[in-house]
């Protein structure tokens, strides 16, 4: 099995609606039409099913790489993504690392921490008694307003375990 092969990166999409799935496949056009439906027909959880549920999907080929890497063909397929990214069902991005993950994320993720600040730090201090299987601090209690019960189950699975 090569390391280099040929790729496409390529579109479905259905005329019934404006939604459109951008993917990547080292297989031709028609085999991955086939590969969807039999996903859909299975029951499988793919972001793709909404333009099977469309229906009358079509597939268009966008780009086509010989001697490409997996890597870099998903590198070339994010760029399509971006490109269709206003109408595309698509999830995630390919070809992103965890760090370039977290950078287009960072915003949503510090409003997240700051609109559930209380709540995150509570189940932290909760999460710690149990792993220390001692009872917090009167501070760590009083500022979280931790439960006697609270305390007392953490303290109990920690018996158990």
């Amino acid at each position: 099995m090569s390391k280099y092969r040929q790729g496409i990166v390529y579109k479905l999409y259905s005329p019934n609606t404006n939604l459109v799935y951008i993917g990547c496949s080292t297989q031709g056009i028609k085999t991955v039409l086939s590969s969807v439906r039999a996903y859909y027909n299975q029951g499988r959880k793919c972001m793709s099913n909404k333009i099977v549920e469309a229906g009358d999907m079509r597939g268009v080929v966008l780009a086509t790489y010989n001697d490409i890497s997996i890597t870099d063909l998903r590198k070339k397929l994010s760029v399509f993504q971006v490109a269709y990214s206003d109408e595309s069902v698509n999830k995630s991005r390919a070809g992103r690392t965890p760090k370039l993950r977290y950078e287009d994320r960072k915003d949503k993720i510090q409003a997240h921490y700051q609109a559930n600040k209380e709540y995150i730090l509570k189940q932290s201090a909760l999460r710690n008694m149990r792993k220390r299987g001692l009872p917090c601090t009167d501070r760590v209690r009083y500022r979280y307003k931790i439960s006697q019960d609270e305390i007392d189950a953490c303290l109990k699975t920690n018996e158990v375990a």
